[in-house]
């Protein structure tokens, strides 16, 4: 239903406009029982390249609003006023963090264990960007964190210690030496990896040890982003170990690292300016 009041006054849905509305929408149409679904009005929906974009609507008029649906999605309006003109956000949480410099702390522990069998992986050189079934990385259950980005200057510090049990058998005379590797993965794309080796005598059953990869991450893109940590076996250098083990104990391993073996932590570091 759609009415005109005193030709300057416009009311949908509605003819009880005040003096001092120039629009007024309701949200039930006349006759409507008051719990009656209701509705709502659907601003525009534009994807805007940047925030100075002048061109996907030409000559914004001032305080013209529109929903952004490209990098993080929400209410923006045109500030003509400003120089250079510019594309600002309503405020809501990102539109307050564009206005600060926050350092911002996340955290989170695997909440289960992941496996391999020695070797599974080979000892093989990783490419930068590729995913992780480009070979056989094995996820760590838990080990991730999905961040959001507000501004394109951004700089991310990923830190990731993830425990490791050899199922050794204890026997022999020699040492029980693996090759493994540990990677960081944003948005299913390997971001860094790092190779370690575990070792220790034959004789001890269940070795265990802990891996630390750290890497720093500039400028990424304004959006969210998921952040994941991946392990592999490479080589068996020496040993009977058949399989390697992380953030849980190893089969059959009842020694005192199992206390060690139950936790592998992430932790996310985001700075925006």
């Amino acid at each position: 239903m759609l009415s005109s009041i005193l030709a300057a006054q416009i009311g949908i849905g509605t003819t009880n406009v005040s003096s001092s509305e120039v629009l007024k929408v309701a949200a039930r149409l006349p006759g409507e029982a008051a719990n009656a679904p209701g509705r709502g009005i659907l601003f525009p929906r534009i994807a805007l390249s940047n925030e100075t974009d002048a061109t996907t609507i030409l000559n914004p008029a001032h305080a013209l609003a529109l929903y952004n649906t490209s990098g993080l999605p929400g209410f923006f309006y045109w500030d003509s006023l400003i120089t250079p003109k510019r594309w600002r956000r309503l405020m809501d949480t990102p539109g307050v963090m564009e206005l600060m410099v926050p350092i911002r702390n996340e955290t989170s522990t695997s909440t289960g264990g992941a496996s391999q069998a020695t070797a599974t992986g080979q000892p093989v050189a990783y490419t930068i960007g590729e995913a992780p079934t480009v070979r056989s990385w094995v996820k760590v259950p838990g080990m991730q964190k999905t961040i959001s980005i507000y501004k394109t200057s951004n700089n991310i510090t990923i830190i990731a210690s993830v425990p490791l049990q050899l199922n050794n058998s204890g026997s022999g005379s020699s040492y029980d030496t693996h090759s493994f590797a540990v990677g960081i993965f944003v948005d299913n794309k390997l971001a860094s990896v790092r190779p370690f080796i575990i070792s220790g005598p034959t004789s001890l059953t269940c070795i265990a040890q802990s891996s630390e990869i750290k890497t720093n991450l500039a400028n990424l893109s304004v959006a969210n982003h998921t952040i994941e940590i991946y392990v592999i076996t490479r080589n068996i250098l020496d040993g009977n170990a058949t399989h390697l083990t992380w953030t849980t104990p190893a089969s059959g391993c009842t020694s005192y690292h199992n206390a060690f073996m139950t936790t592998g932590n992430l932790s996310v570091q985001t700075q925006q300016f």
